[in-house]
């Protein structure tokens, strides 16, 4: 990766895609929130064949879990319900368990836990 704070598209494709490719850095997940490849991320998570699959899972986890948090200082709500819609477009079990817990906890913010949230816990249970 060239930049490996903003990689592109194709960057983090061809990193997911590889088995033996190690993170690029210690906070690679904080840095990808902020890029908009949420499409990515979905496809990534739900991609049974992707090597790095649980990684964009605790991603999307980390991204709802992290604006809860800050009372949504990061990302507006509404940008955070579109993207809990957004997983309707993914049939994967593990993005439907995504949305029920993302509903789940906007609906009750003080059941937030950080380790589940945004250490991947959730996502590797």
């Amino acid at each position: 990766m060239k930049q490996p704070w903003n990689p592109s598209t194709a960057e983090l494709r061809e990193w997911a895609l590889d088995a033996d490719s190690e993170i690029p850095h210690t906070d690679f997940d904080l840095a990808l929130t902020w890029l908009g490849d949420e499409r990515l991320y979905f496809s990534l998570a739900a991609d049974d064949s992707c090597p790095k699959r649980r990684f964009f899972l605790s991603l999307l986890y980390f991204m709802v879990g992290h604006s809860v948090r800050t009372g949504f200082r990061d990302r507006p709500r509404p940008i955070i319900d579109g993207m809990i819609a957004n997983g309707d477009n993914y049939s994967h079990a593990d993005i439907r368990t995504w949305q029920q817990r993302s509903r789940e906890l906007l609906a009750n913010p003080d059941a937030f836990d950080y380790d589940g949230w945004c250490s991947g816990r959730l996502a590797n249970a």
